[in-house]
């Protein structure tokens, strides 16, 4: 698992990230820091934290790759960089609750993208409508901005495989103005789009981009308007 120490290679990752060339949003590698710490969910979600059980079924497996979190009000959350275009998602075909011995409960579509971005000044993430909707919702967080060093885990669809948990980590914010934050959870291709999530309350602080670590922070994104809309 991550440590506390880990926020030495974050903040070099931070460097590289922010002093570099443009970031490649459009591309994600094997992404494993020290021993790999992916964790396959079993059927029941039992050999995870039992916080986290309540909405695994919430977070869905993109045919073709990346993974998406289901937030209430028809509205899912994945990685802009995983759409087609960025105002097309039409040909997404998304399969909840997918883990280890157990069949998808359901297969949903996108009927349209509400918003979306894949760039540096706004970030990479996509709010998409989905039908029909899953029957659990992940809770999410857009009061405040994620904090340094603060704990964090994922879930995820690794290479579209059923889902698996990621573990610890710490985030490392790129700045007070930067949508971005970088953390050191462990992931592969297909992992783009899942939810960070707060360790210790569960809900969602940001979607993760790349295999960097860099993610976007869900306060960023215009999250709150597609939730008191009437579809």
């Amino acid at each position: 698992m991550k440590t506390p120490s880990r926020l030495l290679l974050v903040a070099c990752t931070l460097a590289l990230v922010a002093c570099g060339p443009h970031r490649q949003l459009r591309t994600h590698e094997l992404d494993i820091h020290g021993t790999n710490d992916l964790v396959p969910v079993s059927a029941d979600g039992g050999n995870v934290p039992q916080a986290y059980r309540a909405f695994l079924d919430g977070i869905g497996n993109i045919e073709g790759g990346c993974t998406v979190s289901y937030v209430g009000n028809g509205v899912a959350v994945t990685a802009g960089h995983c759409l087609p275009s960025l105002g097309d998602c039409t040909a997404f075909r998304i399969s909840w609750g997918d883990r280890v011995g157990r069949p998808p409960y359901l297969k949903s579509r996108c009927d349209r993208v509400l918003a979306a971005s894949d760039d540096d000044k706004h970030g990479d993430y996509a709010l998409i409508l989905v039908d029909p909707v899953p029957r659990v919702a992940l809770p999410f967080d857009l009061s405040q901005p994620p904090t340094t060093g603060e704990r964090v885990t994922l879930f995820s669809h690794p290479d579209e495989r059923p889902l698996a948990w990621s573990q610890y980590s710490r985030l490392a914010p790129l700045g007070p103005n930067s949508p971005f934050v970088v953390h050191q959870c462990d992931t592969l291709g297909g992992s783009s789009g899942g939810a960070i999530l707060d360790a210790a309350t569960g809900r969602i602080v940001a979607v993760h981009d790349r295999s960097d670590g860099t993610a976007t922070r869900l306060d960023q994104t215009p999250l709150a308007t597609y939730l008191s809309t009437t579809y």
